[in-house]
């Protein structure tokens, strides 16, 4: 598989947060069978000869680091294409047919469930209230404030959760090449370590 058909997998695939477990995991499914058909036979984990690599091996652990202690700066450092994420809200806001959701809310349409799960039945009720007393004039307007607020939090939280997600992805770092000087020098103390092979394709 070329970088650009890896990357149209990856792009093409969409997870809703409403979606079941199993759903979910189909939606990950062309992800799943590239790194069971792409992952090497092999791959190695070079340590140094401290108590701490041979405590590991002994207890068949790996240790993982945070992305933010990566030797890459850009490790884990996500990317948000803000201006299309803006132009998508946008978007979906002014769709015809979000309108008619909304507004069926405030006629007793049942409230998605995602949105369920993050208000009271009060606060549901109170905004099921709000909806009904709108006119289109109101609903635009409307629209427009939930656009600004959202786009503001965007521009607001772009570094804090690009910080965030570099502090809670966390790696362990392996090689295919057993024979590799750079990995025996960098990684395995100068080649006075060790190397532990995994078959990654049996997880």
């Amino acid at each position: 598989m070329d970088v650009k058909a890896y990357s149209d997998m990856i792009h093409n695939i969409v997870v809703p947060a409403t979606l079941s477990q199993e759903e979910m995991l189909r939606c990950y499914q062309p992800l799943t069978d590239f790194l069971q058909t792409e992952t090497p036979e092999r791959l190695y984990r070079f340590r140094q000869c401290n108590e701490k690599s041979i405590e590991a091996f002994d207890q068949d652990q790996l240790w993982v680091s945070p992305g933010y202690r990566m030797n890459d700066d850009f490790d884990a450092l996500l990317h948000f294409n803000k201006e299309s994420i803006k132009s998508d809200l946008k978007a979906f806001l002014e769709d015809k047919q979000f309108i008619l959701n909304f507004q069926a809310i405030g006629k007793g349409a049942e409230v998605p469930v995602h949105i369920q799960n993050i208000l009271s039945p009060e606060m549901i009720e109170a905004v099921r209230s709000a909806i009904a007393q709108m006119d289109e004039t109101c609903i635009n307007t409307s629209m427009s404030q939930l656009y600004d607020f959202f786009v503001n939090q965007i521009d607001e939280k772009n570094v804090a959760a690009q910080q965030i997600i570099q502090k809670t992805i966390k790696f362990a770092c392996f090689s295919e090449a057993i024979e590799s000087a750079a990995m025996w020098g960098y990684y395995a103390d100068s080649g006075c370590g060790f190397a532990l092979s995994y078959d990654f394709r049996r997880l």
